[in-house]
């Protein structure tokens, strides 16, 4: 009684596995027995650059993004009222600043010359950059009218100039 337990439970084991191998068509679609085709699971596009939910952002090519860049989506998307899924992250980088303006001075106003480690965030929402900037212990602002980082290796500017 035993081997024929045993010859059961291999018969059933072939049988689930001859019926899972069906062949597939050239478009990726399983082609079943009755000659009708059987969409395949949709793929991972690799070319994607990049996934926004209001939960989490995932990027696929660009580091990490951190809740400085969240908080720079969330602002922009409530600016323009469009739903954060609008928004793509161009580019997030550490800079130095060149000045305590971080690259968004206002006119009329007068800037401590020292150079601000801090970030540029660029975001892009139907065609238009947005940028904006942070530095140590300041949350990232939108910026109007930025202004570049101070190039690397490069000393603050004096005042006389």
């Amino acid at each position: 009684m035993r081997v024929g337990h045993r010859w059961w439970i291999a018969a059933g084991c072939i049988a689930l596995g001859v019926a899972g191998c069906r062949p597939v068509t050239q478009n990726g679609e399983r082609a079943s027995a009755g000659g009708e085709t059987i969409p395949a699971r949709p793929v991972l596009r690799l070319d994607t650059t990049i996934v926004i939910t209001t939960e989490s952002i995932v990027s696929l090519d660009i580091p990490a993004p951190t809740p400085e860049v969240g908080q720079a989506i969330k602002d922009l998307a409530r600016r323009l009222a469009v739903d954060v899924s609008a928004v793509t992250i161009v580019d997030y980088a550490a800079v130095t600043w060149p000045d305590s303006s971080l690259g968004c001075p206002q006119p009329g106003m007068q800037y401590l010359q020292s150079l601000r480690e801090g970030t540029r965030i660029r975001l892009q929402v139907s065609g238009t950059v947005y940028e904006y900037h942070s530095s140590r212990g300041r949350a990232p602002f939108f910026c109007a009218n930025p202004t570049a980082p101070a190039v690397p290796g490069s000393t603050a500017p004096s005042m006389d100039q």
